[in-house]
Parts: C-alpha cells; sequence; structure tokens
C-alpha cells in the first residue's frame, strides 16, 4: 500500500471497523443478534456483533430469540431492522408469479346459491354447498376440530400419509367443483376453436369477468347460465384455490419448531347467506422443558366484521388450563357494546367448569405486524 508523506495508515482491528460502521452504510447487511429487551412496541435491545444496540423491528420479535436480522436504516441511535423471509415465505413469494391471481372466496360463496337454483349447474356446487359447516358446527369442540381439518390445509398432507381426504375437505371440493367446469366448457371451447373462433365471444367474457362481482353475474342468474359465466366462474375458483395454497405454503416446514401457526378461511353456511371467516392458530410449545413440563401455549384469533359494528377481532389463548379472551374492535361503540357483556361472558364460561383468566375488550385493532398479511387485508376488505 501506498502512503503519501505527512501520512499515517492505520489498520484498525476488524471489530472496531465494524463498530465505526454507520446504519447508513450498514443498509442491506444481514447480521446475527439476540433479543435482550423490549423497551417499547417494536423497539428492542439487541445484542450484535457492533455490540448492544437499541433498534425497531418492522417485525415483533421474542426476547432471548437468536436470529438474523437485516439493516434497512437507521441513525446514530437506533437502528432499523427487519426479519429475513423464511424459506416458506421466499417459496410464497416465487410461486405467487406462477399462481393466479389470488381471490377473496366471497366473491364465489355469493355466487354458488344462485347458481346452485339451475338444474344445468355444474354438479359440483349443490355437493360443495352441502358440505360446508354451520354456526353450531363452530360452537362445539368436536365438530369445529373436523371443520379446522376439513379447511383444506392439510389436503397434500393426508395425501403423502396414504389417507384418502374426506367429502368434506374444501380443498377437496373446490378441486371438484373446478373439474366439472373445466368439463362443461371443453366442449364449447374446442367447438369455438374449430369454428375459426369469435373475438366478440372472447371479448364478452373478459368483460364479466372483469365486471363488478357478484351483482353483474347474480343479474344474470336469473335468466341463464351461459358458458361466458361459467369462465368467469372458473377464474374465480382458480383465484380461490390459489390464495388456499398460499396460505398452505405459509405454514409449510413449521412442523418441526417450536411455534405453530396456521391461518384458515372458512366458508361457513347460515341462514341469510355465506361468511367467510378467518382463524388464525398458534402453538407455543418453547415454555416446556423435560424439567419443567408444562402445557403447550393455544392462541386462536378470529377476523370478522359486523354490518353495524364494523371489524372485530377476537383472541381466546389458553394455557395450563387457563382461558383469556381479549376482543378488539375498531369501532367505539362496538368497543362498549362488546365491554358490556365481557361479565357474562366470564360467568357463561365459569358455569361450563373453565378456568377463565381475563375476558376483556379494547379499543382499536391489533397492530398489523402481530397479524399475517392476508389477515390485515381481509380486515381491510370486511370493515
Amino acid at each position: 500500500m501506498r502512503v503519501a508523506p505527512n501520512q499515517a495508515a492505520v489498520v484498525l482491528p476488524p471489530t472496531v471497523q465494524s463498530s465505526l460502521v454507520t446504519p447508513q452504510q450498514a443498509v442491506g447487511r444481514v447480521m446475527r443478534v439476540e433479543v435482550l429487551a423490549q423497551l417499547d412496541l417494536l423497539r428492542y435491545k439487541l445484542r450484535t456483533p457492533m455490540g448492544e444496540r437499541i433498534a425497531e423491528s418492522r417485525s415483533a420479535l421474542t426476547i432471548g430469540d437468536k436470529l438474523s436480522l437485516q439493516v434497512i436504516g437507521g441513525d446514530d441511535k437506533r437502528l432499523l431492522v427487519d426479519k429475513l423471509p423464511t424459506p416458506a415465505q421466499q417459496a410464497n413469494s416465487q410461486l405467487k408469479t406462477f399462481l393466479p391471481k389470488q381471490l377473496d372466496a366471497s366473491r364465489l360463496m355469493a355466487l354458488l346459491p344462485a347458481l346452485a337454483a339451475h338444474a344445468e349447474a355444474p354438479e359440483g356446487v349443490a355437493r360443495l354447498l352441502a358440505q360446508l359447516p354451520t354456526p353450531a358446527q363452530l360452537m362445539h369442540a368436536n365438530s369445529l376440530q373436523n371443520t379446522l381439518k376439513n379447511s383444506g390445509l392439510f389436503f397434500e398432507q393426508q395425501l403423502a400419509a396414504g389417507i384418502i381426504p374426506p367429502h368434506g375437505d374444501l380443498k377437496r371440493q373446490l378441486l371438484q367443483l373446478q373439474n366439472d367446469l373445466k368439463r362443461r366448457l371443453t366442449p364449447e371451447a374446442s367447438s369455438s376453436l374449430n369454428s375459426g373462433g369469435s373475438p366478440h365471444a372472447a371479448g364478452k367474457i373478459d368483460t364479466i369477468a372483469r365486471a363488478s362481482l357478484p351483482n353483474t353475474l347474480l343479474d344474470m342468474l336469473a335468466q341463464s347460465i351461459p358458458n361466458s359465466l361459467l369462465h368467469a366462474l372458473s377464474q374465480e375458483l382458480d383465484g380461490v384455490l390459489s390464495r388456499l395454497v398460499s396460505h398452505q405454503l405459509m405454514h409449510a416446514g413449521d412442523e418441526q419448531k417450536l411455534q405453530q401457526h396456521w391461518l384458515m378461511e372458512l366458508p361457513v353456511r347460515d341462514h341469510d347467506g355465506i361468511d367467510l371467516v378467518q382463524i388464525q392458530l398458534s402453538k407455543d410449545r418453547r415454555g416446556a422443558g423435560k424439567d419443567t413440563p408444562q402445557h403447550a401455549l393455544w392462541k386462536v384469533s378470529l377476523s370478522i366484521a359486523l354490518p353495524d359494528y364494523g371489524a372485530i377481532v377476537a383472541t381466546l389463548a389458553q394455557q395450563d388450563e387457563c382461558v383469556h379472551i381479549t376482543f378488539h374492535a375498531e369501532q367505539a361503540h362496538a368497543h362498549r357494546w362488546l365491554s358490556t357483556h365481557c361479565s357474562a361472558l366470564r360467568q357463561r364460561l365459569q358455569d361450563c367448569g373453565l378456568s377463565v383468566g381475563h375476558v376483556q375488550a379494547q379499543r382499536g385493532l391489533p397492530h398489523d405486524d402481530t397479524l399475517p398479511t392476508s389477515a390485515r387485508g381481509v380486515l381491510t376488505e370486511r370493515a
């Protein structure tokens, strides 16, 4: 190395060099850290290769965890960091470019009852509607467990184990309906191809697919079931299956982890139509060990939107035989309404022989970082 006169070259040890790197220079770097303490919401004290630092994280962290974080910004007083995507999340992101566009199942479910009223409707429509759970099935432990197992989330897992998924499995029913629609549409597609096709007909299909659903399609159903409508329904079905596949990939590789998460959307058949209920389940076994065995922490989050009360998230947690329930309400009057029923709910749970911890209602929805991305989308759509 050439050194100019009156200048000195000083080579610092690597540890000192790293301590001189500013957060702006470190943007994009990945470092291994240990979470020492939580100072505030999403603000933590971390042990890093540069020593102990205060950092703000886009995602919630757990005290004691050792993980890799990426620096995304900051200044001399604090770092801005974020978790690296898991292999399952990376695979999910890559597959999204190859899968059809994800669509919410509520639009499809709004159309199916009207479609089933026609004699020429595909067989899979009535079969799917008959298999949908009712609200009563979500109120009892055994039937709720069966409903969760049939959510479609475990379809391929059962096949890999040599088990044929039950007829009530949601993904099995959606795939069968998809096959029914393709069989109905294939002869029509072949006929169009042999006759040279019709650009006008193709344009009509695209127009229907982009129409405001479900009102436009419901009006058409009052008259007949044209093939163009079946094309639009087929696209809706492809989007719903794509969303289900995305939820399955979200949980890939969780089986061996101490923390497991499941996110599922269940169409529920009620007297006034079909509602879409989203359930988030998590199981935490990190507190259990050989010397200190204890029950795993189970947490269930239910996201709904009521016409007069807006978005509500109900979270039920169970650990060591004690049940805790928290309601988050977006609107003030919904918070007041829930608060007036907490005492009665606590008493009913105790009358059932349960050990009850807190039963409370809070104003405002949970922080975005505590919910999966798809859960935030559903809350926004339903609000």
